[in-house]
């Protein structure tokens, strides 16, 4: 997961929502599981963190992208 999260930060953003979505299933499956222990949990943790912030800066650049798209219809 964490590979997955920092590719989303540093190569494509549309990673973001998929290693989020992958870190919550790996510690639901953590959870599901408390007898055996694993000993990724901290890289998992930060591979869900950098999706979260990934998906953030996704949604921040599409509204943006919107918002100049909205400008030059306006100004037109």
């Amino acid at each position: 997961m964490l590979v997955l999260g920092i590719l989303s930060l540093a190569v494509c953003g549309i990673l973001g929502p998929i290693a989020w979505i992958k870190g919550n299933t790996a510690l639901n499956e953590i959870k599901a599981n408390p007898s055996v222990t694993y000993g990724n949990r901290g890289s998992i943790v930060a591979g869900r963190i950098c999706g979260m912030v990934a998906s953030g800066l996704l949604i921040l650049a599409a509204l943006a992208v919107l918002l100049v798209i909205v400008a030059a219809i306006a100004g037109s």
